[in-house]
């Protein structure tokens, strides 16, 4: 199965557009958005992807009241956010995922070895990297870009029967 791994869009609609598109055209089963969509108008781009769509909040989140009725009215959108925080922690096709918008926070929990994918936005860098433990540790970089540099804007596919990530250039 392939999954479309995104974050960090800070409200820039075209580029999230493109890697939506990207993912369905990959043939991608699910989507993985983790965190600073920033606002409401940006689900309905989520939307576009063709299955379900797995999102946990940044700090970035402009308008969190409309964003979060917009995810939780989404006909394929699911917010994750529990106890007073956004972290998503669930299965998807055998493999347990855990992801959180905090690079620190994902790195503490890849530690652990309880998990088998751990996903982080926030630093707009893209990483891939399997640890000691067998947990592989992903950052889809920024669909916004590093900065003002737009031309650096990334995301990826992850395949869960490889257990790999392609990077995308949007």
């Amino acid at each position: 199965m392939k999954i479309l791994i995104t974050s960090d869009s800070h409200d820039n609609w075209d580029k999230l557009e493109k890697a939506v598109t990207q993912g369905n055209a990959a043939g991608c089963e699910a989507m993985l958005f983790a965190g600073d969509l920033m606002a409401p108008g940006g689900v309905k781009i989520l939307e576009q992807f063709n299955g379900p769509v797995h999102f946990v909040l940044g700090n970035n989140e402009g308008e969190l009241v409309g964003l979060t009725r917009f995810l939780d009215a989404g006909k394929n959108t699911t917010l994750h956010y529990n106890f007073g925080e956004s972290t998503m922690n669930t299965e998807i096709d055998g493999l347990k995922f855990y992801m959180h918008h905090f690079p620190n926070i994902v790195r503490n929990a890849a530690r652990t070895g309880d998990y088998d994918v751990c996903v982080y936005g926030h630093d707009h860098e893209y990483h891939s990297e399997v640890l000691e433990n067998g947990t592989i540790l992903l950052n889809p970089g920024a669909i916004k870009g590093q900065g003002s540099d737009t031309s650096t804007a990334t995301c990826m596919i992850f395949d869960t029967t490889t257990k790999t990530a392609e990077k995308i250039v949007l």
